[in-house]
C-alpha cells in the first residue's frame, strides 16, 4: 500500500512481475483541519496532522 504520489516513481510492472499487488491510498473524504497555510493541503504526512492538532488528531483519522 502506498500513497498516490508514489505513482510518479513506483514501477508497477516490477511489482506485478513479482506477484505483488499494489494498492493506492485514497485520501478523499478526510476532514480538513487547521494548518499553517491558507489553503488546506491534503498531500502531507501524518506528522502535519499531529503537529497541528496534537491530542485531537485522532478525531481526523478514518481508523483509530
Amino acid at each position: 500500500m502506498s500513497g498516490p504520489a508514489a505513482k510518479n516513481y513506483i514501477q508497477e510492472e516490477l511489482f506485478a512481475n513479482a506477484g505483488i499487488k499494489l494498492e493506492w491510498m485514497n485520501y478523499s473524504g478526510y476532514p480538513e483541519y487547521t494548518q499553517l497555510s491558507e489553503k488546506f493541503e491534503h498531500g502531507v504526512s501524518i506528522l502535519d496532522l499531529i503537529f497541528n492538532e496534537g491530542t485531537e488528531a485522532k478525531k481526523y483519522m478514518k481508523s483509530f
